[in-house]
């Protein structure tokens, strides 16, 4: 169904779809664009999604994000964010809705002048 158009014409689907996971991987790395996770990731921790809707050939998606909750564990240096993560294709349509909880590195709040550094 993903790749043989005879085939996929015979399916629920009525024609070829994109793989859901080949969605979730083009997701993330929409997600890396937005410039949000550059220098703070350190692990993508969990996913979890469900698959809404199909992704056919010459559709355009986009990924939405949204801070669901932050948890301080495990440390003073890092901490889980969990994510809405919603796939939404050109008309709007969602087609993967879900969640990743990343471990993400802290910021450390800047020096001022003479503070020692913090260990």
């Amino acid at each position: 169904m993903h790749l043989d158009e005879a085939f996929a014409r015979g399916t629920p689907f009525r024609g070829r779809i994109a793989h859901g996971l080949l969605i979730q991987s083009v997701a993330s790395g929409l997600a890396w664009r937005t410039g949000v996770f550059r220098g703070t990731i350190v692990a993508l921790a969990g996913m979890s999604m469900r698959f809404e809707s199909p992704v056919r050939p010459g559709d355009t998606i986009r990924v939405e994000l949204s801070v669901l909750s932050k948890e301080p564990e495990p440390g003073p240096r890092r901490g889980h964010v969990r994510w809405r993560t919603r796939v939404v294709n050109q008309d709007g349509v969602t087609v993967i809705d879900g969640e990743w909880l990343t471990l993400l590195a802290r910021s450390r709040p800047p020096r001022t002048r003479g503070e020692e550094p913090t260990k």
